[in-house]
């Protein structure tokens, strides 16, 4: 019985700090499966019948940082085409598929579940014979129609063989203290 062959680690880079970071994760998985790194460069919008371009500098960086940390085979090429169908393509097959870099998309741009609090406020104020002094009554709600928040859990968290390690990623969490305040006043003026 022969052993399954081993499904590369495909990566697409391009040359941002993050892609760097992305690439060096992936070798440390690949060495770690014994497995293939692919790095694909997706050039948007370059010709198809246009010649292919040299590695880029720091194309061939990450190549030897790869070999460096003892990836058997790694593999690094330019690309024409789209980026998302391009590494899609190169991923069939593929045991991970890396993205290198954080797109154009903004940091942190998750919806949680909304947030509502209504507190309210009364008070009332009532003169004490002619010297000028008052009286007031004062009633402060706070979450005064008991409004439950609840967030979701956006940390993801890997460990070094690319398995999730946070059993609560995705879930909903509980509310923690949310209970409704009822603060009254009694304050006299002179």
């Amino acid at each position: 019985m022969r052993p399954a062959p081993v499904r590369p680690v495909v990566v697409g880079v391009d040359a941002s700090d993050s892609a760097r970071d992305a690439a060096e994760w992936a070798a440390d998985l690949a060495a770690a499966w014994n497995a293939p790194l692919h790095l694909v460069q997706v050039v948007h919008g370059w010709p198809d019948e246009g010649p292919v371009p040299e590695l880029a500098s720091w194309l061939r960086e990450l190549v030897e940082a790869a070999e460096r940390t003892g990836v058997g085979t790694v593999e690094a090429e330019v690309v024409p085409g789209g980026v998302v169908d391009t590494l899609v393509a190169r991923a069939t097959g593929a045991g991970m598929l890396v993205i290198g870099s954080y797109g154009d998309a903004p940091l942190n741009n998750v919806r949680q579940p909304g947030n509502m609090n209504v507190d309210l406020s009364m008070s009332k104020t009532f003169p004490l014979g002619a010297r000028g002094h008052r009286l007031q009554i004062r009633a402060d709600a706070y979450n005064a129609f008991r409004v439950t928040t609840r967030t979701v859990n956006v940390a993801a968290q890997y460990d070094p063989l690319g398995n999730q390690v946070n059993s609560d990623f995705g879930r909903l969490a509980l509310p923690t203290d949310e209970a409704r305040q009822i603060e009254l006043s009694l304050r006299f003026s002179f």
